[in-house]
Parts: C-alpha cells; structure tokens; sequence
C-alpha cells in the first residue's frame, strides 16, 4: 500500500511525462484494491482496457483513484463513460 501511494505521489509529480501505461496501472491497482472482484483480479486485463481509452480520459482517472475508495465506485460518472475494470468477467 506504501508503494502505491508513493507511486501515485510520483506519477502526479511527473504528469508531464506520465505515459498512458501509468495512469492506467495506478487505476488499475487502486480498483483492484477497492472493488470486491471475488478474489481474483486481473490487472493485466484492465491496463489493456484503459489503454483502448482515449488520453484525456486516461487523465481523467486520475480523479478517480485519488483519495479514498468511494471515488472509484463513481468512476463512470467522473469519467462519463464506463470504467476499465479489474475483475474478471
């Protein structure tokens, strides 16, 4: 959990060079951490959904894994559209 905060520290502090593969696996990894997928969860899975987003709303992410949890179950009204997620299907 350390990790990811730092990560996401970084990620913001780097935006200007934050490629779509980060703001994707930050999403990704806080999704996995807060939505009950049953168990298993397939990070590898949604980074490759959300790279199929276009740029603006790769960003637009970052509004959803700041912060606490409840942020990534509203994440399609924050984007405007469904969000990648990491449970199997």
């Amino acid at each position: 959990m350390k990790y990811l905060q730092l990560f996401i520290f970084f990620a913001l502090l780097l935006s200007a060079c934050t490629s779509e593969t980060d703001y994707c696996r930050a999403y990704c990894q806080r999704a996995g951490e807060c939505l009950n997928c049953g168990g298993d969860i397939d990070i590898e899975g949604c980074i490759d959904e959300c790279k199929d987003l276009e740029r603006e709303t790769q960003e637009e992410l970052v509004n959803c894994y700041k912060g606490e949890c409840e942020n990534i179950f509203i994440c399609d009204e924050i984007i405007g559209q469904e969000s990648p997620s990491p449970c199997f299907k």
